[in-house]
């Protein structure tokens, strides 16, 4: 199975995150991997605001698809309600059309309860998740199947619309997510897997979509199946631990605020994130060894998605990206 390459812009407080320039610069990296040729380029939903309505978290999707010409881009709705998905749903299928495919649809994230008081969903929402699922993949059902003689939808809303080529569940690790993308035949981002319960979980989670999905009449593709990771990437082990002295005190602060992941004080920021196995600071043989290990772990998973972060400056950031490009890709 040949694997597959993205990068995650994820949810949060990214320091600088709601200035304009913080959004140029991730408009910038996503640029970037377009021409290095990454495949898919991900978007938690409230990149710019968790209140803000579809429409304009629509209006950075198209953004995203006329800045870039080949790399697919993932708008995943985190909160879902019917309204929100009808709305929103309706939008990415419009852009699917008019970018031949390159929109990937994500809804979730079915949470542990452990995870809920973080990311404001708990196992109480699970019906009105399974329920948002089904009202998007019925609306795009009715437009995908009612066809007419001209091969188009018969019951298209104003400015036409196709189903998304991809739907998706995300979570971080959670079970849940596993069996509702095994339930109604969905690929599964896991955008926890290098957490300590992450990785170990990893071929629990194969397990639990696998057996869904069989249940449930569906063939689970492991090349459907995507993980997150966050690394940056040097010529050697000291320029990258140099390079991360820009901003991973603070990444570790909000994710301290945001989890349950603690540093120690008298413990070195770099050395915990190495040993925990929470990313990759170093060369590309340490990427390559950490997305072996990834693989041999879970079984086998079609799409690596790098996660983005603030612990280097914009070039750097650029660099490591090349890197990775150039060093682990034909690696893999």
């Amino acid at each position: 199975m040949t694997m597959q390459f993205g990068i995650y812009f994820p949810p949060g407080k990214r320091f600088e995150r709601g200035s304009e320039t913080s959004k140029e610069r991730d408009l910038i990296i996503l640029e970037y991997a377009d021409k290095l040729g990454f495949d898919y380029a991900w978007f938690a939903e409230d990149y710019l605001d968790n209140n803000q309505r579809p429409s304009k978290y629509k209006d950075l999707i198209s953004i995203a698809t006329n800045l870039t010409q080949d790399i697919k881009i993932g708008a995943g709705i985190a909160q879902p309600n019917n309204h929100k998905i009808l709305s929103l749903a309706s939008q990415i299928a419009r852009l699917d059309n008019t970018t031949q495919e390159r929109i990937s649809f994500g809804i979730g994230p079915g949470f542990l309860p452990s995870d809920s008081p973080h990311t404001g969903v708990s196992n109480a929402d699970l019906d009105l998740l399974t329920s948002c699922i089904k009202t998007a993949k019925s609306k795009f059902s009715d437009w995908d199947f009612k066809q007419t003689a001209n091969g188009l939808p018969s019951n298209l809303p104003p400015e036409g619309n196709l189903i998304p080529s991809e739907m998706f569940i995300a979570s971080q690790s959670s079970p849940i997510a596993a069996v509702l993308a095994g339930w109604f035949g969905l690929g599964m981002l896991s955008l926890g897997a290098v957490t300590a319960n992450g990785f170990n979980n990893l071929p629990y989670l194969w397990e639990i979509y696998d057996k869904s999905g069989t249940e449930n009449a569906h063939i689970c593709d492991r090349s459907r199946w995507s993980l997150a990771m966050p690394m940056h990437l040097a010529e050697t082990d000291a320029d990258a631990r140099r390079d991360v002295e820009f901003g991973l005190n603070q990444w570790i602060k909000e994710l301290q605020e945001n989890t349950t992941f603690m540093i120690p004080e008298e413990s070195n920021a770099v050395d915990q994130i190495i040993e925990t196995g929470l990313g990759v600071i170093g060369t590309h043989l340490e990427a390559i060894t950490k997305i072996r290990e990834l693989r041999q772990q879970s079984g086998g998973f079609g799409c690596l998605l790098l996660t983005t972060h603030n612990w280097v400056d914009l070039e750097r950031t650029k660099q490591s990206l090349k890197i990775f490009q150039d060093h682990v890709i034909n690696k893999i």
